[in-house]
């Protein structure tokens, strides 16, 4: 496998490495001002170059990022070039698989302030490189074209949501297990879990995290799976995201079981309203009138129904 990493990057984490450290900064700065001695402008640029790329080398990032690479199989053995671009911010950082069998290429976009962290970029990147071993790991089953959709965009979107939670959940309990993680990401894992699935507790998400990975879901992980519990919800989350009762009221700040989100004003009792029920069922299958939703979601497929139930006349 190839490495290329952008010359912007290569600069940029050089000049922030040597900014932040007295003696760097002496010796960069009298490198810097030998390559002006080349009087031939096309000379200078590559002076300019040859200079960052050893200092990068120098400071161990072109090994730590390759050093990282190579932990991972069918990364090192099936992608032809790893392509390595900034990004502007912790935010913005990505890894991309493109291509297909024989010419794929994987482009990770850091920060330099990542790069520059030892620590910082090693769990990072072996989270971003996990995502592509699975994705080129047949026993994952990736496939580009079944991917997290729904009849509408909250649908989709909170597909999408789910479905990256739960892919996250499995990456990091798999560095957990190998000591290659914080100690701490499996709580906030556990935030995003109880807020993808509409939970009342952080500890909700944690319990569920050690029970599914009690049964071995996280440790082979397969994408159809995943699919499928991001559309239809787990049987041990759907008995938790219902909405609490209260002396039969509904508890104010509970969790819609359609949107996931605390309400404090909900759609009240459900039961006949047909036309309703079945917009909801369009995009939530498993749904039935005893779950308690929102006053926004009813509202929301309260006009779905209208539209259907108009263009039926």
């Amino acid at each position: 496998m190839q490495l290329a990493v952008q010359p912007n990057l290569v600069e940029r984490c050089v000049f922030e490495a040597a900014r932040g450290d007295a003696l760097l900064r002496s010796n960069y700065e009298r490198q810097f001002a030998d390559c002006h001695s080349h009087r031939d402008a096309t000379r200078r640029e590559q002076a300019f170059a040859e200079l960052h790329e050893r200092w990068f080398s120098e400071l161990g990032l072109r090994d730590r990022i390759i050093g990282i690479a190579r932990e991972f199989t069918q990364l090192t053995e099936r992608v032809g070039r790893l392509v390595v671009v900034p990004a502007p911010g912790a935010a913005a950082q990505s890894a991309e698989l493109l291509g297909s069998e024989g010419r794929y290429t994987v482009v990770l976009a850091v920060a330099p302030a990542t790069l520059r962290d030892a620590a910082v970029f090693q769990y990072w990147a072996r989270h971003e490189f996990l995502h592509i071993e699975d994705m080129l790991d047949p026993a994952f089953g990736y496939d580009r074209e079944f991917r997290p959709a729904g009849t509408t965009a909250a649908a989709k979107n909170l597909t999408q949501d789910r479905y990256a939670v739960l892919w996250a959940i499995s990456v990091d309990v798999r560095l957990a297990s190998r000591d290659q993680a914080p100690c701490d990401v499996l709580s906030k894992r556990a935030g995003e879990l109880v807020r993808a699935f509409g939970l009342g507790a952080p500890a909700d998400g944690e319990s569920i995290i050690q029970k599914l990975d009690a049964q071995g879901a996280w440790r082979a992980p397969r994408h159809e799976t995943f699919l499928d519990w991001a559309r239809h919800g787990l049987s041990i989350v759907e008995a938790s995201r219902r909405a609490p009762k209260d002396n039969g009221a509904t508890l104010r700040g509970g969790s819609c079981a359609l949107c996931g989100f605390s309400t404090f004003e909900w759609a009240g009792d459900l039961t006949g309203r047909d036309e309703l029920a079945q917009a909801i069922r369009e995009d939530f299958p498993h749904w039935s009138p005893g779950e308690a939703i929102c006053a926004r979601c009813a509202e929301v497929y309260e006009a779905c129904a209208a539209v259907r139930l108009g263009s039926r006349r």
